[in-house]
């Protein structure tokens, strides 16, 4: 049974003028890191849905057969409502998710499940492009499922899903395939509506002449437009522009007789990862999340043709053109709400993820991938088009960056965004009355305005010091920011009372609601010997049933330094994301390497982290433009926005949510006493609130040059114990490769590390750094 005979049958749907092939579907509810029975839909919630989204189309795609037991539920009740199934094999870094998902399939097909409503199977939803696996795994995984059903005698189209720029750089992939199920957004390459149309063709011009070559029908398995939401270098996220982009895409689809899935049906309002800024993945359903059709959609009626200009196809080439404009985001990150690389949370894919996957967009794991993006690492995959991409790549960070350094007067001429910054209202010394020590509600709202050019996001530290919470949480919503809280952990007990106390006094308030995206229980605590890891854990507990008991389903963790997570993997295990602090500035390292040193320090804790399946966020890293300090790194404006530059293009190639340390420079904090007064130079911004000279020229590189692992070598990485109070941070780091062993004496400024449960980093990453 092929797809386009199944995807050409929809009929015209009562109470709308608007109707799809198919449609992306997603029946989780709330992030990852929550239980099944509360962050997945029931059977009969999938059946309302599927009764609502039959008015428009006839047929659903979903991502996994194990997330949320969803293809168990979504099959039977698709078949109720009248509609057709386009199954997904969820694909990560770990062999053992494909395992999984292989066998949740083969279970369903010896129960029967597995039917004539299946039109088609996809194995892996942008795995090549987020570098989990190779193209020749992504085949050989294909080649694995098609033989199951083929053994099974079920005969349905299967494929890889993958965004365009994949398929175009792997030509063996559309070779293997039965169909190319390709995703493209013009949407994540900052284009607007009125040019999106004729954009996504362009970009496809090169993969519809290789499947032309080898005589392959294309699938458009995803592409949309949020209708609202925020995320930098996007098109504009308007109910305007998103019908706008739906009727031009649809009337190009129907020249071009494209079978495709819309993204997506429902609104999904776990996918709105604000720690990332991009909470426009929420808002790309063309129903909200209630199940009522958006207006845009409703009003809508596409007629006519398209004002597309296509080609024959024997005028089309192969060769992949440098694309002028297009910026791609590049925080593609695993599935599932946070950054699980487990099993996905379908249809919008998880998040964080993210961060948000298709095509250039943010997906649901907080991923924004993307067919928009120019894959660097696909295009490296074998076509001689490798440097023409590099330069293409190059030369739309460039022209971007000019166009934002033009057009964006209230950045104070900063060509640049972050995911968060950590901010603090305390303007004196602790030993003042915080009437003279403490920032009133007024400034706070005027630091916010400003942050807001940069960010969209702040962490704070405590609940109760300077009442900072009451007065940030309302005047971070005016200005358009939202908030990771802090609970303060002392020595004393009373201080995480108090901090509690206040907390559930915002709660009762109100205050905690969608504008808060985390919160961290304790900053470096246990690494100040203030704790224990413990202790720490039971405070995490403590405020986790709190937020559970008031249904506030928001990431909670821990913030210490990355050795103290290293040395506690049960701090690893217990939290919903790994939150650590890392700042070579403090361990005398020269800015040019300093990002390769933060990877290289990190390494075992990216270990541990993918061992638990937790997501890691950056909480604090940053570096002084001025001041003294002893055993530091040079506290100078060049040093600073080196770092900065290399940090941000890292954290963008390894998906990394971060804080940036700090929003403004703290006079207060100058101890001259003991010299190190460089913990008031930490500021991107002066005490006045003007940018820093050395951040407001910067240009961020678009690619990193640290040299980094794979997520399968990260994941094969063997965590060997040391005798206790070694005195060096030695251990075994066990490779895909071999085993490797390293001994390396601990920074003298760097925290000394005396646990059982420590590795050094990888040799590779060692030699990449000229010391």
């Amino acid at each position: 049974m092929k797809a386009s005979v199944l995807l050409a049958s929809t009929l015209a749907v009562a109470q709308a003028a608007i109707s799809v092939p198919g449609i992306n579907y997603n029946p989780r509810i709330g992030p990852n890191w929550g239980p099944d029975a509360t962050n997945c839909k029931s059977s009969a919630q999938i059946l309302a849905d599927f009764k609502i989204l039959a008015k428009i189309t006839k047929a659903v795609r979903i991502y996994s057969v194990t997330d949320c037991n969803q293809a168990a539920l979504v099959i039977p009740a698709a078949k109720q409502a009248g509609l057709k199934v386009w199954l997904g094999v969820w694909v990560g870094p770990e062999a053992s998710i494909f395992a999984a998902e292989k066998a949740k399939l083969s279970s369903l097909i010896s129960s029967g499940v597995v039917d004539d409503n299946i039109m088609g199977i996809h194995v892996g939803s942008e795995a090549v492009y987020r570098k989990d696996i190779t193209p020749e795994t992504a085949i050989s995984n294909f080649q694995d499922i098609k033989s199951l059903l083929t053994t099974a005698k079920i005969n349905v189209p299967v494929t890889i899903a993958d965004i365009g720029d994949v398929w175009i750089a792997n030509p063996s992939m559309v070779e293997a395939v039965d169909v190319v199920s390709a995703n493209e957004f013009p949407f994540w390459e900052n284009k607007d509506a009125s040019e999106a149309a004729a954009w996504f063709y362009m970009r496809m011009e090169p993969l519809i002449a290789s499947a032309a070559k080898y005589k392959k029908k294309i699938l458009i398995s995803e592409t949309g437009w949020a209708t609202g939401g925020a995320a930098a270098n996007t098109g504009p996220s308007t109910p305007a522009q998103a019908a706008r982009y739906f009727n031009d895409f649809s009337l190009l689809a129907k020249q071009m007789n494209w079978d495709y899935f819309y993204f997506s049906s429902f609104d999904l309002a776990f996918n709105s990862n604000a720690s990332i800024v991009d909470n426009v993945e929420e808002h790309f359903g063309l129903f909200y999340a209630n199940g009522t059709m958006k207006p845009c959609y409703a009003d809508l009626t596409v007629t006519g043709t398209t004002a597309v200009t296509t080609k024959p196809v024997s005028q089309l080439s192969t060769t992949v053109v440098p694309v002028p404009n297009a910026q791609p985001k590049g925080n593609d990150a695993a599935p599932k709400g946070s950054n699980s690389t487990t099993t996905p949370a379908a249809s919008g894919k998880g998040a964080a993820d993210s961060t948000t996957a298709g095509s250039g967009k943010t997906s649901g794991s907080g991923k924004t991938s993307g067919s928009g993006k120019v894959s660097t690492q696909s295009a490296a995959a074998g076509v001689a088009l490798s440097s023409l991409v590099s330069l293409a790549v190059a030369s739309v960070f460039m022209m971007t960056t000019a166009f934002l350094l033009a057009a964006i007067v209230a950045m104070v001429h900063a060509a640049f965004m972050v995911p968060g910054l950590n901010y603090n209202p305390r303007i004196g010394p602790d030993w003042e009355p915080e009437s003279k020590a403490c920032k009133s509600a007024e400034q706070i709202l005027a630091d916010f305005k400003i942050l807001a050019t940069v960010t969209k996001a702040v962490r704070i530290y405590s609940t109760t010091n300077c009442n900072q919470s009451e007065l940030i949480l309302p005047a971070a919503k005016q200005a358009g920011l939202k908030v990771w809280l802090g609970i303060w952990v002392g020595p004393e007990k009373s201080i995480f009372a108090a901090e509690k106390a206040q907390l559930v006094t915002l709660i009762k308030k109100g205050l905690i609601d969608s504008n808060v995206i985390g919160l961290h229980v304790g900053s470096e605590a246990v690494y100040r010997k203030d704790v224990t890891p413990t202790q720490a854990i039971a405070y995490f507990k403590d405020i986790k049933e709190l937020m559970t008991s008031s249904k506030i389903d928001i990431p909670v963790t821990i913030a210490d330094i990355g050795d103290t997570w290293i040395a506690n993997p049960a701090m690893v295990e217990a939290v919903d994301v790994v939150s650590a602090n890392q700042f070579p500035f403090w361990e005398a390292k020269e800015a040019s390497i300093s990002a390769q040193w933060l990877y290289s320090r990190l390494t075992p804790l990216l270990a541990s982290a993918a061992k638990f399946n937790k997501t890691l966020l950056i909480s604090e890293t940053g570096w002084a433009t001025g001041g003294n300090a002893s055993n530091a790194s040079p506290a100078t404006p060049e040093q600073a926005a080196r770092y900065f530059s290399d940090f941000a293009a890292l954290a963008a190639q390894m998906k990394w949510t971060y804080f940036y340390f700090s929003a403004f420079d703290l006079g207060f904090n100058s101890n001259a006493s003991i010299v190190n007064n460089v913990e008031e130079h930490f500021g991107l911004f002066d005490r006045n609130g003007t940018m820093k000279p050395c951040y407001a020229g910067i240009t961020i590189a678009p690619t990193s040059s640290v040299t980094t692992l794979s997520p399968s070598q990260i994941s094969a990485i063997t965590l060997a114990p040391l005798a206790s109070g070694s005195s060096n941070t030695t251990g075994t780091v066990t490779l895909p490769s071999g085993t490797i062993n390293k001994t390396t004496a601990p920074s003298s400024n760097a925290p000394q590390v005396t646990a059982t449960w420590l590795v050094s980093v990888a040799s590779i990453l060692i030699a990449s750094l000229p010391f």
